[in-house]
This record gives C-alpha cells, structure tokens and sequence, in this order.
C-alpha cells in the first residue's frame, strides 16, 4: 500500500520500519482482538505474538486504541486503493463492479480478524477516530454507487434497482463473510470471492421475459 494513496495517515504508527512489519503487527493484533477481544488483549499479548519486547513495541505504536483504529483503517485504506486500481483497469462498469466485488471477498475472507476487529470493537474507539474510518467507508461505497448507475445507463444493471440499496445488499454479504468464514475450509479465499461476487453481480443484472 503506498503512502500517498492514503486519505487519513496512520497516527502513532511510525513508518521507520518496513511497511511488511507494520502489517504483520496490524494483522496479528486483528487475530488477538478476535480471539480474546478487544478489552482482554494487552500489548504484552501483542508482543509476545509478534516476538518484541513490550518496550520495542511502541517503537510501533503509542497506544492500544491507536493500534485499533490502524488496523481498522488497514482494511479500510485497502477498498480505497481497490476503487482506484479497479478503475484504471478499464473495462464496463459492470465489469469494474465485479473486479472490486471479487477484491473485497477476497480480502475479506483472508483477513478475516481484520474485518471483524472493525465490526466487533469499533465502539471502542474515539470519535474522532470513528468519524475518519466512516469518512473512508463513506467514499468506498459512493465509488460502488457510481459504478452501479454508470452500469444502469448502459443498459447492463437493472434500471429499477436503487443504487443505495443494491450497494447495502452487496456488501452486507461480503461484510459477513468474517462471521464465518474458517481457513482450512473446503473452498479458498480466491474461490468464495469468485462465487460471491458473481452471485453479487447476477442480482444487478436486467430481468429478462424468461425470467
């Protein structure tokens, strides 16, 4: 993920390492608050985890909620960035939609904690803190709106279909997936993201007389 692409920096994380060690902190954080939760996680926990003393960790971070919010706007800067790459790809909106629909699933499904330490304990942040992840949500899903309509005047997304709530209705799937999605499943990330966004894709699509 670059720097620039960011619309809300990280704070407190300190970008004096390798980004891969930051997003290995962030992810195993994630995997932490989903198991034991948010509140009986301590940074000795998160230490011990990632192999650092607790006192080189905040070499890292300053705080437990600051180490909340980066992992949350982790997945968040991801959908930002999967906007702007889908689009300079080409191709319909239908087809753009679809792209971005697999990405989400995909990610969804092989960051799962990530997903769920946003939806599980984002009351416990601050709400300048929640006010700039929603801002970041908010921009994602007016990007999905756009593809939506954009697809409707071309004829290739049902005209009578409100933008708003076909784009609630797909992501209110994908969003679950953390619910239940387990590694060492039957299918992987890469095959449920493509089921899921076809089937997001095909409840789009006109009706036709067969129908």
């Amino acid at each position: 993920m670059s720097e620039t692409s960011r619309e809300w920096p990280r704070p407190k994380i300190r970008p004096r390492k390798a980004e891969v060690r930051n997003d290995q902190i962030f992810e195993t954080a994630a995997r932490l608050f989903y198991e034991k939760g948010y509140a009986a996680t301590s940074l000795q926990d998160l230490a011990n985890a990632v192999g650092l003393q607790k006192g080189s960790l905040y070499y890292y971070i300053d705080s437990k909620k600051d180490l909340l919010f980066a992992v949350t706007d982790y997945a968040h800067t991801f959908f930002v960035e999967l906007t702007q790459n889908a689009e300079a790809e080409g191709g319909t909106p239908l087809q753009t939609l679809e792209r971005m629909l697999y990405q989400h699933a995909r990610f969804a499904a092989e960051h799962f904690h990530v997903t769920a330490a946003f939806y599980n304990e984002r009351s416990a942040l601050s709400d300048e803190y929640q006010e700039r992840i929603v801002a970041t949500r908010d921009a994602y899903e007016a990007s999905l709106r756009r593809l939506v309509r954009s697809g409707q005047e071309a004829g290739e997304i049902a005209a009578d279909l409100d933008p708003r709530l076909a784009v609630f209705g797909v992501l209110g799937m994908l969003n679950w997936i953390h619910q239940w999605y387990r590694p060492g499943g039957e299918l992987t990330p890469s095959e449920i993201a493509a089921a899921l966004s076809r089937q997001a894709v095909r409840s789009l699509l006109p009706r036709t007389d067969a129908d």
